[in-house]
């Protein structure tokens, strides 16, 4: 249990960071422990970072009313350097997409 309240911690963590990386978009971090949401301010960003990390072998699924949130359920026994390097991936995209036109 203290293993995957560590991981959550790091996972939220991570999102944290790259949601203030993004202050002026107004991500949004919510779930508990290893579930975790992204609310992105569009749908439409939302599927083309889900997209994206597909390519890069990541499977983001997404929530929320409109798929405006981007999903994160890695599995309990993930290492923490698999879901570092995950996050890292992951906020690339995110930096990406949002810097896009």
């Amino acid at each position: 249990a203290a293993d995957v309240r560590r991981k959550g911690e790091l996972l939220v963590a991570g999102l944290r960071e790259i949601a203030a990386r993004h202050s002026a978009r107004r991500l949004g971090v919510r779930g508990r422990g290893l579930i975790q949401g992204l609310e992105m301010p569009k749908p439409e960003l939302a599927k083309a970072v889900s997209h994206k990390a597909f390519q890069q072998g990541i499977i983001i699924e997404l929530a929320g009313p409109n798929d405006e949130v981007l999903k994160f359920l890695p599995p309990l026994v993930i290492n923490e350097s698999d879901l570092r390097e995950g996050l890292a991936t992951v906020g690339q995209i995110i930096d990406a997409v949002l810097s896009s036109p």
